[in-house]
């Protein structure tokens, strides 16, 4: 047992020692997303090792409790109390931000992002066209389209966060990549936020009634649970369904 709290300890402290000092420094994203995932790698693979060793729940893989090592050395104050002010909400999504736009990869200089805004009756949604070297035209009919709902517990999450990892999704798949920016928590409510997703999916609609047989729905975390209140609003109301989700 005292080996395996050797070892532990020495690769928290090997990982601040040849990790930390670099990602503090002002350098480029690309290279603060490798050492990050380098420290990442480094202490996943310490928890697969020496599981037994870990404080946080056996429940949890061996990635997952290094993502929370490295959220608790770099952003300790990302964290939410039952008490909240609008400074709390503020600090969260900006400490929120740094994690993953660190964690996520660099976003290429051929990426671009075009601003749109969809209206339906009157509610309005802020949307982004993302696509590799160029942006077509998403109205276009022989466009294949990933309409993304992006994570953050509806709390965080915006097209700067995100459009680096949209951006190699893009490129990845060769398809055009629809940001949406719905309303967040806890400004609004969760009735609020899906109601900006339906919003986006009538106004897709309206302007092509076949849109759905190009579409394929994508989310992470709560943006896959928009999907799921999506598709219950899409089958209750007889609507056309994804191609793929």
């Amino acid at each position: 047992m005292l080996i395996k709290w050797i070892l532990y300890v020495a690769g928290i402290v090997g990982a601040l020692l040849f990790i930390k000092p670099f990602v503090d420094e002002d350098i480029s994203t690309l290279t603060k997303y490798h050492r990050m995932a380098i420290l990442h790698r480094m202490l996943s693979l310490r928890n697969k090792l020496l599981p037994s060793v870990h404080p946080v729940s056996i429940t949890a893989d061996a990635d997952s409790k290094a993502l929370v090592e490295v959220i608790a050395l770099y952003h300790p104050s990302l964290d939410l109390s039952d008490d909240l002010t609008n400074n709390d909400v503020e600090q969260f999504r900006y400490h929120s931000k740094r994690i993953l736009t660190a964690l996520l990869p660099a976003k290429s200089s051929s990426c671009l992002i075009q601003h749109h805004t969809f209206q339906y009756n009157s509610n309005q949604v802020n949307m982004y066209s993302i696509q590799h070297e160029q942006i077509i035209d998403w109205k276009c009919s022989n466009q294949p389209i990933i309409l993304y709902f992006h994570g953050g517990g509806f709390v965080f999450g915006d097209i700067d966060t995100y459009s680096c990892y949209e951006c190699h999704l893009s490129k990845s798949l060769n398809m055009l990549v629809l940001h949406v920016d719905f309303r967040l928590a806890p400004e609004y409510s969760l009735e609020q936020t899906i109601e900006d997703v339906i919003t986006v999916y009538k106004v897709l609609l309206d302007v092509d009634p076949n849109i759905h047989r190009r579409l394929i729905g994508m989310g992470d975390s709560s943006g896959g649970m928009l999907w799921i209140y999506l598709l219950q609003w899409i089958i209750s109301n007889n609507k056309p369904v994804p191609q793929g989700v």
